[in-house]
């Protein structure tokens, strides 16, 4: 499956499901330490943000990605991120003043 970079009012909306997870120091980590930090913080304060920016990312419903294989979401969020440079997401958002929920 591929996944496409998302319109800007959808990647705002990417932003403000996944900045509640990074912290400053995260951005500079390489990636597979930034995947395993923001999947943690996700896993730990609210699971469900990680189905909801999957569903966002893949356009797949919420029961579609639940019936997926874990290493199948797993994959679909990874490149979700690539192809919507989320950190570049995240330090646009942070430079403009653009607030999340968090």
């Amino acid at each position: 499956m591929t996944i496409d970079a998302l319109r800007l009012p959808d990647a705002f909306q990417l932003y403000q499901e996944i900045a509640p997870f990074v912290e400053k120091a995260d951005i500079h980590e390489e990636s597979l330490t930034f995947l395993h930090r923001v999947i943690g913080r996700m896993r730990e304060r609210d699971p469900y943000a990680y189905i909801r920016s999957v569903c966002l990312m893949s356009g797949k419903t919420q029961d579609e990605i639940i019936q997926m294989k874990s290493d199948t979401i797993l994959q679909l969020f990874i490149d979700g991120l690539t192809a919507n440079q989320i950190i570049s997401l995240l330090e646009f958002g942070e430079r403009v003043g653009f607030s999340h929920a968090g």
